[in-house]
């Protein structure tokens, strides 16, 4: 759990806990094993990236930080510029998206990092494995995703449209 969101906490003092309060952007949990405090629907969303050595499958574990729609789906949706692959979302059920700032904050935090999967919240919606072949790879997709995802709110001056891999 992140030190921001200990308030969410509700057996801190209970002496079988084990909470552990994560304070840095990055935190090394295990060999290979990151947690990457994003921010997003609530200031301490993080996502886990599994990069054990020798693994051919760097991966994100989303959660809820960011959210694969149908599209990502498609056998290559990187073909086309303006097909979103992923969203970022205050409110999933509701679709209400996150501000340009913070879909910014999620997109930096993840970039220094690979990945080829991504495991989200509903596993058979939401889980991604990116394909030989493809246009793009699923970082790119991210980062395409979020530029869609901004320009459509109205925002095409954002500093998002500078950001390259």
């Amino acid at each position: 759990m992140t030190e921001v969101d200990s308030v969410w906490a509700n057996r801190k003092d209970a002496p079988s806990a084990t909470l552990k309060l994560l304070r840095d952007p990055t935190t090394d949990l295990l060999p290979g094993l990151t947690a990457v405090i994003c921010g997003g629907h609530f200031p301490g969303s993080m996502v886990l990236h599994s990069a054990p050595p020798n693994t051919a499958l760097p991966t994100l574990f989303v959660a809820d930080t960011i959210f694969a729609v149908a599209s990502a789906r498609n056998p290559d949706p990187g073909k086309r510029p303006d097909t979103i692959s992923y969203q970022f979302l205050w409110s999933i059920p509701n679709m209400i998206p996150l501000p340009p700032d913070t879909v910014m904050q999620i997109w930096k935090a993840l970039k220094p990092f690979e990945f080829k999967a991504t495991y989200g919240v509903m596993a058979k919606i939401s889980n991604v494995f990116e394909k030989p072949g493809q246009t793009l790879g699923l970082k790119a997709r991210v980062l395409q995703s979020a530029k869609i995802a901004v320009k459509a709110m109205g925002y095409s001056d954002h500093g998002i449209f500078t950001e390259e891999l």
